[in-house]
């Protein structure tokens, strides 16, 4: 049994405990004292889960209630955890943080300090500045721990206790580094969270306004300058016909910010593939600010399209799980949202939406192209489920949300 509805009243219980045994304990103390007890926990087969999933462990009250120190990150310490929050690293990352110590004995404490990685990453550090500290008597000690981040090493990694499917498409992850920062006394230990997102990010851009094509027919290879840096071993570039651009609108909050358009174009593999069957359109949406989730009932936006130049709109292009489509249909309701994030198709011909590709094209488990945390989404649906064939290729597109509308 598992889940906050279990999980906040025994956790409530062993804070009272606590009180009870500790009346001038305040509820920061008490919060530290049964964060940094808690023991870790494993799924069934053995694999730590992560920071991400069950925090700072599974409450012990025994060792809470007799804990000798407290230890909480310096700047904020109601939090108690250290976190990194999303690190955007283009090139290498330094950031220093403390983590203070308070003493509730009556004896001095001293203790060694190891740093433990629950979800490790070759490509970053947490180091302590000293590998021991000492905190007298009722007082206070800080310890520093420097982060280090080489880009060119960061993995891609997959926490191994959450399935790389659900409903059987692809997960899309957040890629992250965990652990704990053990303080091990003589007789008792505590230990703090860290955790961290990470994407590697580049600064590229193409300069060049125009291009010339002189070829009069059949395929012809652009070559376009790319200049700036990247700190990502693979990254990945798309190319779209220019659609839309929009100012910022320079707002600050998040979830309006993450519903301004920038910018809106689109593409498809036929001539690749040499005709319309088999094709696949892909619509590029690059926004102002970044969602957490891209699911339609926190963005709300979406492409319009008109197959058959009318001006009236055939097919609604949108975002969102699979759960939700696969059991209800309705993408609006929460509960059966989940992490595997496809395009969704939807017009007046159909009982209820259907699933086109995934979003951003390739799983974020292979390929740097996480959706967490993000401002830029690509659409892929077939031409055949927008009733596209040979003869009938052409559409007109617009861009939709809650504040704008494209042409």
């Amino acid at each position: 049994m598992s889940g906050t509805s279990m999980a906040a009243p025994h956790v409530a219980g062993a804070a009272a405990l606590l009180t009870e045994r500790h009346p001038d304990w305040s509820p920061s103390v008490i919060k530290a004292a049964l964060m940094n007890t808690a023991e870790q926990t494993r799924d069934e087969n053995g694999e730590p889960y992560p920071e991400t999933r069950t925090g700072s462990g599974r409450v012990n009250p025994h060792l809470a209630i007799d804990t000798p120190v407290i230890a909480a990150a310096a700047v904020a310490p109601e939090r108690v955890s250290l976190s990194f929050g999303l690190l955007e690293i283009s090139g290498p990352h330094l950031a220093k943080r403390n983590i203070e110590l308070s003493n509730l004995s009556g004896q001095p404490w001293a203790g060694s300090i190891v740093v433990s990685n629950t979800l490790a990453n070759a490509g970053v550090t947490l180091t302590p500045a000293k590998p021991t500290v000492t905190v007298p008597a009722k007082g206070r000690a800080t310890v520093e721990l420097t982060l280090a981040i080489d880009p060119a090493k960061v993995q891609l990694l997959f926490d191994p206790t959450t399935p790389p499917e659900v409903k059987g498409g692809p997960r899309h992850i957040a890629h992250e580094a965990s652990g704990q920062v053990w303080f091990h006394g003589e007789s008792r230990s505590v230990h703090v969270s860290y955790h961290m997102l990470l994407r590697p990010v580049g600064d590229h851009h193409v300069e060049a306004g125009s291009v010339a094509v002189r070829q009069p027919e059949g395929a012809v290879p652009v070559v376009l300058p790319v200049v700036g840096n990247n700190s990502h071993n693979a990254p990945l570039v798309s190319v779209f016909q220019f659609g839309y651009q929009s100012p910022s609108r320079g707002y600050r909050d998040r979830e309006r910010a993450a519903r301004d358009l920038r910018a809106v174009g689109a593409a498809s593999n036929v001539p690749e593939l040499g005709g319309i069957e088999g094709a696949t359109l892909f619509f590029g949406i690059a926004m102002d600010g970044s969602w957490i989730v891209p699911q339609s009932f926190l963005t709300n936006i979406g492409i319009d399209v008109d197959t058959d130049l009318d001006g009236d709109i055939d097919y609604e292009l949108t975002h969102g799980s699979s759960g939700d489509v696969l059991v209800t249909g309705d993408i609006t309701e929460r509960e059966l949202a989940d992490d595997a994030y496809y395009t969704i198709i939807n017009s007046i011909d159909l009982e209820k939406p259907i699933l086109g590709g995934i979003l951003n094209i390739f799983p974020s488990a292979e390929q740097e192209t996480s959706l967490l945390n993000n401002s830029v989404m690509i659409y892929s649906v077939t031409a055949a489920d927008l009733g596209l064939a040979k003869g009938s290729t052409r559409i007109q597109y617009r861009f939709h949300n809650v504040l704008e509308n494209t042409r």
